[in-house]
């Protein structure tokens, strides 16, 4: 009994002198860091902070003042490109300390990430600006400074918000858009408009199912909000969901009845609606056709012929919106034409009287044009092929007279 109670007595003792000797050891690297970071050594302050951090790798104060060393060396560096890999290294530092420290610690590590950040943000907030007076000003570093803010403080909005129009005023479209993506992950709840930036950016690359993706979740939670409806009718649009889109339009005009350029856009989306309406029941055999197919698309052609001439009445005299709504009328009434052919009467009947209605109703539309484009051997030329499909052949042959065979 003696000589086990002997031998765990010097047990004890000898781990009481190696964890005497332990602290010892960490209390003197600690040391060692701090004079060499309080002297300007920093590569030699973090080779001993890290040696420290070995021994004791959850203790607070090695981990700021690991942050802090490694703070000091990426401002060594003059250019920020250059400092990228100390802030990153910094932050995965102070991500290890814990909430559960002194309020000295917390507020030493909130500075540090601030002052930081600021200081970053700034110096690429600052090149920015100036380069709307001196282009050639930046020279890269407006990237680097912000991509450093970025890491130092990963939901910094401004910053990303700063860094994607960078991108996008250099012709970096799909960089700006990494950036939004980046923020998007990384920012919990990313504000409305750094959301409808990146629709908008994917709408302009060309990415039709991701912005439309993307301009549809924003409205669901935005129902009212016009920016956002107005995205989703474009990328609608530049999608052909010609449905879709004059839906939206719709709405657009029923809260902005005064803009022209909603007008237009939903009376070309009516147009196509209704040549896609026309090449499906051409294809369709004659005998399944919905008895309210006319009546169909008798309505959406009233409904183009209404935008197109309040379009007209907003521009008075401008010949490509007169020619567009000529052109309406005359290519849809020859594309009914010959889906007559393709059906039985009366329902043939019914599809061609559309047809000599569009063309009656066209005509003043192509006689303003002629008047302001007396010249223009082609306009007369839809005259003569307008009159001589209505049988006016007298006003034919005076329309025949002005084209230049």
């Amino acid at each position: 009994m003696t000589v086990f109670l002997t031998r765990t007595a010097s047990l004890a003792l000898a781990f009481g002198f190696f964890f005497f000797v332990s602290c010892t050891t960490s209390l003197s690297t600690l040391e060692q860091a701090q004079s060499s970071f309080d002297d300007g050594d920093y590569e030699q302050a973090l080779s001993s902070v890290d040696k420290a951090i070995k021994e004791n790798p959850e203790q607070a104060d090695l981990l700021l003042l690991k942050a802090e060393t490694l703070h000091k060396l990426a401002l060594v560096k003059d250019r920020p490109g250059e400092r990228t890999i100390f802030y990153r290294e910094m932050t995965e530092t102070l991500k290890r300390i814990g909430p559960d420290v002194s309020e000295e610690i917390q507020q030493r590590k909130r500075a540090l990430i601030g002052n930081s950040w600021k200081a970053e943000h700034q110096a690429g907030t600052r090149l920015y600006r100036s380069q709307a007076s001196e282009p050639t000003t930046g020279d890269g570093r407006i990237n680097s400074h912000l991509g450093n803010a970025i890491e130092i403080a990963p939901d910094s909005i401004d910053s990303y918000r700063i860094k994607a129009s960078h991108h996008y005023n250099q012709g970096e479209l799909n960089r700006a858009i990494e950036t939004l993506e980046l923020a998007n992950r990384n920012v919990a709840d990313p504000p409305l408009d750094m959301r409808e930036k990146h629709a908008f950016l994917l709408l302009e690359e060309g990415r039709l199912e991701t912005a439309i993706e993307l301009y549809s979740t924003l409205a669901d939670s935005h129902p009212d909000n016009e920016r956002i409806k107005h995205g989703l009718a474009n990328a609608y649009i530049l999608d052909g969901r010609h449905s879709e889109s004059i839906q939206l339009l719709r709405e657009l005009i029923e809260s902005s009845p005064d803009d022209v350029s909603y007008h237009q856009a939903i009376a070309t989306e009516l147009f196509f609606q209704v040549q896609l309406l026309i090449q499906q029941m051409r294809e369709t055999n004659p005998d399944t056709l919905a008895p309210d197919f006319a009546t169909e698309l008798e309505q959406y052609l009233n409904e183009a012929e209404i935008h197109y001439q309040f379009v007209m009445e907003q521009h008075p005299g401008a010949s490509d919106v007169t020619y567009l709504t000529g052109a309406f009328y005359k290519n849809t009434a020859s594309q009914l034409f010959q889906l007559a052919e393709h059906l039985d009467s009366p329902l043939a009947d019914r599809v061609e009287e559309l047809a000599i209605d569009l063309l009656t109703r066209s005509v003043p539309v192509w006689q303003q044009l002629a008047e302001t484009n007396p010249e223009n051997s082609d306009v007369w030329r839809s005259i003569h092929q307008i009159y001589t499909r209505l049988g006016m052949m007298e006003e034919a042959e005076e329309a025949q007279s002005n084209v230049n065979f």
